[in-house]
């Protein structure tokens, strides 16, 4: 069985976080994360959910696994601001697709 596994940025939180005229655009952005160490610049597409499962199905899979994640408890410890936050907003999709 062929399947495709990835995450992405939530495409609401994107949205909602930045000042976008049209949800459905698919537009490149370009972040400073604010990793352990050395701050790291990343550039991401921002899609909408229709896009990111039309993809899939013109690529020949079909959802699988879908998932908005939840932080690991023991984040709660390390960074209870993070913790606190996540549980409420997540930040990213997880997906898991086969291939059709």
């Amino acid at each position: 069985m062929d399947c495709f596994v990835f995450s992405t940025h939530h495409p609401l939180v994107d949205f909602e976080e930045n000042a976008f005229n049209n949800y459905f655009d698919v537009e490149l952005l370009t972040e400073e994360w604010n990793t352990i160490g050395e701050p790291v610049e990343v550039s991401f597409y921002r899609r909408s959910f229709t896009s990111l499962f039309e993809s899939l199905s013109e690529g020949g899979f079909v959802l699988d696994k879908f998932s908005e994640g939840k932080p690991d408890p023991e984040m709660k410890t390390e960074s209870p601001e993070t913790f606190e936050r996540l549980s409420r907003r997540p930040n990213f999709i997880f997906i898991r697709a086969k291939a059709n």
